[in-house]
């Protein structure tokens, strides 16, 4: 914005000009018109009312770029989860066959106050790639949910911390880190697991 319009902007806020913006945007509590006083004390709650709406501007702004530091209250929220997962599988023995599966799921991810969570999921739905003696097919299909940690489709409860810039999801026995970016607005985990082959991508979007 440029330079003079956000003074004239932040001076019409305090003595009453540009009531539409001002008003309807709920920053200042008192508005005067044209040949009534202005009262002191209504001009600096106008001030203070404007100070403290700039300051939560700031604070949300450097939790944005990361200079200033989230807390685990930040996080608290509801989370749209998208999940890919990619596997390969070379063949075993004469009578086996290789095959390259990729498949997607969803849902939604609660994380409480209290360092309890809830999570929706829906069943996974993908392409396979079979390649036996030289042959090759192509099938779809799905696979009853597994959700971000390998949980079943449908609810499943968990508990969550957060430090150091990572959220820890455990459900049962198993963890899940995710890195925290854009002020707590997207968790993102990556894995590659060379035991079954897998990669997995988890993105977590906050919308409440």
């Amino acid at each position: 914005m440029n330079k003079k319009i956000m003074i004239g902007t932040i001076t019409g806020c305090l003595f009453g000009a540009t009531l539409g913006y001002c008003t309807t945007s709920g920053l200042i509590p008192y508005t005067f018109s044209a040949g009534t006083p202005i009262v002191a004390d209504q001009v600096n709650t106008n001030f203070q009312s404007l100070a403290t709406a700039i300051s939560n501007l700031q604070t949300t702004v450097g939790k944005l770029n990361g200079s200033v530091a989230l807390t685990s209250t930040d996080l608290v929220g509801t989370y749209s989860m998208n999940y890919l997962q990619n596997e390969l599988h070379g063949q075993t023995g004469s009578g086996g066959y290789a095959e390259v599966d990729s498949y997607t799921s969803g849902g939604t991810v609660t994380l409480n106050s209290d360092g309890t969570g809830t999570m929706t999921g829906i069943n996974e739905t993908g392409t396979n790639l079979t390649i036996s003696g030289g042959n090759t097919s192509i099938g779809q299909g799905s696979v009853q949910g597994t959700a971000a940690v390998h949980a079943s489709a449908g609810s499943n409860t968990f508990t969550w911390s957060y430090s150091g810039n990572n959220v820890a999801l455990t459900i049962g026995s198993q963890t899940v880190n995710f890195t925290v970016v854009a002020g707590g607005k997207l968790l993102i985990n990556s894995s590659n697991n060379p035991t079954d082959n897998t990669t997995k991508l988890i993105t977590l979007a906050k919308t409440s």
